[in-house]
């Protein structure tokens, strides 16, 4: 017997981790892409998609596509067909189902905090808020799966791929009547993003919608101030903005090999598959002095701070403390 070193599985028989795929013929250090960063996309070697797929033909093979590369999603535990991104979801897979059933299974949140307000989605997917005299409308939400906020407005992603939207200040935010296939949500301080499932990004601001268009294979988003980042399959990362802060401000040209992005006010992080952090933007208040953190598994940019969470549950903070938000030691 032994123990996964990627997902730490204890007891395992068989050659192939039951879990999470790794199987003892590879080499751990050879597959960085194989760190489990809680969230993020996992790539699984071609050569070993084959292998189990050959093993497991009816299960691992993509059922949308025939295709037998995957990724791994190990949070939402579920695979990501590399060449048209349908979902299946590995519960189904080591149950014994055939074939596996393709699901929609994007990072999804059921609490949210704008400004003045939080949000939370009950076990049966209805909608609290705390500020009923301005969001009384959000009481006849129902079957919601992710909330998000921004600044004035509030998100929620539906079970059928669809997103309802309130807000008191910025309607044009709440512009996401004709959004389909949905499968994941963000909210800017003005604006609102969404991933569909077919790895493309729509937004409620009519400037970045010229750059969102030509998006694909998208994993997933990120709304910020002014701005909405995109994490693509292969690992780099797509920006746009509203308004324009000088050029050399926000570059993610040379951000590589990322598995998790987060959009500030005026700046945004990333997390790269060895644990690092990068950043770009507004550093005025030290917010993206963040590139000597190592072991991050998940980062979040707020205002003009950024928060980061270490692999053994500590957190480092950087930039305005203000408010006592970087007291986190």
């Amino acid at each position: 017997m032994w123990t996964c070193p990627v997902c730490k599985t204890e007891k395992i028989e068989d050659d192939a981790c039951p879990r999470c795929q790794y199987h003892l013929s590879d080499n751990f250090e050879q597959f960085p892409t194989l760190i489990p960063l809680p969230g993020t996309v996992q790539a699984l070697s071609k050569r070993r998609a084959k292998w189990l797929a050959a093993r497991r033909e009816e299960v691992l093979t993509c059922s949308a596509c025939g295709g037998t590369s995957f990724a791994i999603l190990l949070q939402q535990r579920c695979y990501r067909c590399t060449q048209c991104g349908a979902r299946v979801d590995v519960g189904a897979v080591w149950k014994g189902a055939s074939p596996a059933t393709d699901m929609i299974s994007a990072p999804r949140s059921a609490i949210a905090a704008g400004i003045f307000f939080t949000a939370a989605i009950t076990k049966r997917k209805k909608l609290l808020i705390t500020d009923l005299k301005r969001y009384s409308d959000v009481g006849m939400w129902e079957k919601i799966v992710s909330v998000a906020a921004g600044d004035y407005h509030i998100l929620g992603l539906k079970e059928d791929g669809t997103v309802i939207a309130t807000g008191w200040k910025n309607k044009a935010a709440c512009n996401t009547d004709n959004w389909k296939n949905i499968v994941s949500i963000s909210a800017g301080s003005n604006h609102s993003a969404g991933l569909t499932a077919d790895g493309t990004v729509v937004v409620t601001d009519s400037t970045q919608t010229q750059t969102v268009k030509h998006w694909k294979n998208v994993v997933a988003v990120a709304a910020g101030g002014n701005l909405t980042l995109a994490l693509f399959g292969n690992g780099d990362v797509g920006i746009c903005r509203r308004y324009c802060y000088g050029d050399d401000e926000f570059n993610v040209s040379d951000w590589h090999n990322i598995v998790a992005i987060s959009a500030g006010d005026n700046h945004a992080v990333g997390i790269q598959t060895d644990g690092t952090v990068v950043s770009t933007g507004w550093n005025g208040r030290g917010q993206c002095n963040v590139h000597a953190w190592k072991d991050i598994t998940a980062v979040a940019a707020g205002l003009n701070h950024t928060v980061g969470l270490h692999k053994d549950g500590t957190v480092v903070a950087t930039g305005s403390n203000d408010e006592g938000q970087c007291n986190v030691g």
